[in-house]
């Protein structure tokens, strides 16, 4: 299994807490490294009377689950996922003049109360890994020069079960929608501009070598309505929810320092507005795919040119935040982000 090819991973929505889905048509999807964690908290005996302890009893498990992979603009699954940390993603549109191509618009909810799925991992014969119930709650997207955009989508979990619902037997029946159309740096235009000014357009763009988009949706589980089914029961949490503010920031890296101008940004504490634009293959007559990103509001937090010898690099950070009211080009939008994906896929990412 050294290089990878009997790795097998899927994802489904699931309806209850801590009761597991079988996957099946179109919830596989092709990632890197997959990461299934879970740690049980061993209560030592620490009666009187012994220098040490002979036996534990089964305490609360920690699980968590992460997920890095490519971003693809028709895979359903992680978009899925994605959608899941955003809150919102309602029925697409038909695109207009389009018959297979159609619009979703990822929004910011108050609560992702119910949104969860089952996720698995195959390691060939030796069986299926599963996370009945799984919640994403953080996605940290890289965009580098010259790579396909990574996605890595992390989050709380119920515990690790081996060939629980799913197992290699079923797995049979697990398929992947989208091996192909990998979104790349190449496809990628990002563009600010001041808050205030007129619409981003093409004279905004900039040239990072690298953006680095954190989106974060704190969550938190509590133990106590629920415990596993192994012979030594133990503590598992309830559905997470929110627990802190929902965080977004954004990094960018210069191959190339022109200008000083975005320091006065930084000591002037200037609002800007930004967007990343990722335009794909044709879908359908003049129809391509797309994955954009929109953001109303930004504030400078960190700039800083090295003194080395070369080149001289630049490197900006910047807080995401809602907007009081939509800039000019974002009619409506005044939560930190939207997300707008045009693919093939035309039920409701959340469905």
């Amino acid at each position: 299994m050294s290089n990878g090819t009997e790795l097998r991973y899927g994802f489904k929505k699931g309806a209850d807490w801590n009761t597991a889905i079988q996957l099946g048509a179109g919830n596989g999807f092709l990632g890197l490294d997959l990461s299934l964690k879970a740690d049980t908290t061993n209560i030592k005996d620490d009666s009187r009377g012994q220098l040490f302890s002979v036996d534990t009893s089964a305490g609360e498990v920690k699980c968590d689950g992460e997920v890095p992979a490519y971003l693809r603009y028709n895979d359903g699954t992680l978009l899925t996922m994605l959608a899941m940390i955003m809150g919102t993603s309602a029925v697409p549109d038909l695109h207009a003049a389009g018959a297979i191509s159609y619009d979703h618009i990822m929004k910011v909810a108050n609560t992702t109360a119910g949104l969860f799925g089952t996720l698995c991992g195959m390691l060939g014969a030796l069986g299926v890994e599963e996370i009945p119930s799984w919640k994403p709650g953080k996605a940290v997207l890289k965009f580098e020069t010259g790579k396909p955009v990574q996605i890595t989508i992390s989050g709380p979990g119920t515990d690790v079960v081996v060939d629980g619902v799913n197992d290699t037997t079923t797995f049979n029946n697990v398929t992947i929608l989208e091996r192909a159309n990998r979104i790349y740096m190449g496809q990628t235009e990002i563009r600010i501009n001041a808050q205030s000014a007129i619409a981003l357009a093409a004279g905004d763009k900039i040239g990072p070598s690298s953006i680095e988009l954190t989106i974060e949706r704190k969550l938190s589980g509590v133990y106590g309505s629920f415990a596993s089914a192994d012979a030594a029961p133990r503590d598992l949490i309830d559905e997470p929810t929110g627990d802190g503010m929902f965080d977004v920031s954004l990094k960018l890296q210069f191959p190339r320092t022109s200008s000083l101008a975005a320091r006065a940004d930084l000591k002037d504490n200037i609002s800007k507005k930004c967007e990343i634009i990722c335009t794909g293959p044709i879908i359908e007559g003049a129809i391509p795919y797309l994955f954009k990103i929109q953001m109303p509001h930004l504030k400078p937090k960190m700039y800083e040119n090295p003194y080395e010898a070369g080149i001289i690099k630049n490197s900006r950070e910047y807080e995401v935040l809602g907007a009081t009211v939509a800039p000019a080009g974002m009619v409506g939008i005044t939560d930190p982000l939207w997300i707008t994906v045009t693919n093939k896929i035309s039920a409701s990412l959340l469905a």
